[in-house]
């Protein structure tokens, strides 16, 4: 991905679980792509509220529902590059400058695409997982998650990779 950081996990959801508890906080909002695989929709939507962290669900693919949506808590946008099972292709550079127009953060899972297909970051996100398990891995035999970026606080995504055991 060409990062300056990265981090491995134990699993792809380890990946996403170390993107939440680093980048946000109790009272903060993320955005959630509808597009999302079906356990990162539920780890964002009916885990991160027992955290206290708010969400509003939005479709990818119409890029004006982003800024009628962000709020002035809303910290990340999360998004797949290729939605799975979908296969819906977001736009991520106008996703990244949506995000960051409002104060927030782009996060791509990127599982589906690989860094073979695409770079996230080179596109403007903030932070890109991948769950190694699938495309990256091709057997299914290995369980691995990877958390890239280049943030100034890459500590605090160390500390809760480390002190959550992900």
């Amino acid at each position: 991905h060409g990062a300056q950081y990265a981090v491995i996990t134990s699993s792809g959801m380890a990946a996403l679980s170390a993107a939440v508890l680093s980048q946000l906080q109790a009272g903060d909002h993320v955005l959630v792509s509808r597009e999302l695989y079906g356990r990162s929709l539920q780890l964002l939507t009916e885990q991160c509220p027992k955290l206290g962290i708010d969400h509003t669900l939005f479709d990818p693919c119409q890029l004006e529902s982003i800024a009628e949506s962000c709020r002035s808590e809303t910290r990340l946008v999360v998004v797949e590059t290729i939605s799975n099972p979908r296969l819906k292709v977001a736009d991520l550079t106008s996703l990244a400058e949506l995000a960051h127009q409002h104060g927030a953060q782009l996060l791509v899972d990127n599982t589906f695409a690989s860094p073979v297909l695409c770079r996230p970051l080179e596109q403007g996100a903030d932070l890109v997982m991948e769950s190694v398990s699938k495309m990256m891995n091709g057997h299914s035999d290995v369980m691995l998650g990877l958390l890239c970026g280049n943030q100034s606080n890459w500590q605090d995504v160390t500390a809760a990779v480390s002190i959550w055991g992900l």
